[in-house]
């Protein structure tokens, strides 16, 4: 190279010809470009996530009001069968154990449900009436972390050794 086609004092010839002005140089351009689009993937995926929570959240209350024989009216059966409760006895006591009025609007209970939900408050156990939910996750989750960690330490080990073969 001669002088003259040399690029000026502090550019990377290998990323740019010529600086933006104002900017610095083409390296330290690059690494303001690169914060940027590391912010927003960063954004991106935090706001995919949110809207993946709530996908889950909407749908799992909108099945559960769906299916036929939910679990509160398989819980309301239980209680008409077993203690000779009415179906309005059975269905206020449901409501008072699992923290719902089931005669409200679907769209208050939704919003209910979602508030619990980010406060930790999952309800009350259809199978183990009277248990937090919350406590039943608290007790499995470390095995079942546990699981999923072992799991993914196989697969990562046998996928290395049949990607050396």
């Amino acid at each position: 190279m001669t002088d003259s086609t040399l690029p000026p004092p502090g550019v990377d010839p290998a990323l740019s010809a010529e600086p933006i002005i104002g900017f610095g140089s083409p390296v330290q351009q690059l690494m303001l470009y690169g914060g940027r689009l590391y912010r927003n993937y960063a954004l991106r995926a935090a706001f995919q996530a949110i809207i993946t929570i709530w996908a889950v959240l909407t749908f799992t209350f909108v099945l559960v009001r769906l299916l036929p024989g939910s679990p509160v009216d398989v819980f309301i059966d239980r209680q008409m069968q077993t203690s000779g409760m009415s179906y309005d006895q059975a269905l206020a006591r449901a409501s008072s154990i699992f923290g719902t009025d089931f005669q409200r609007p679907l769209l208050e209970q939704y919003l209910a449900y979602v508030n619990n939900i980010l406060h930790g408050n999952m309800g009350t156990s259809i199978t183990s009436t009277g248990t937090p939910v919350l406590d039943i996750v608290k007790a499995y989750l470390p095995w079942t972390l546990f699981s999923v960690g072992l799991g993914l330490l196989i697969s990562f080990i046998v996928g290395l050794a049949l990607g050396m073969l």
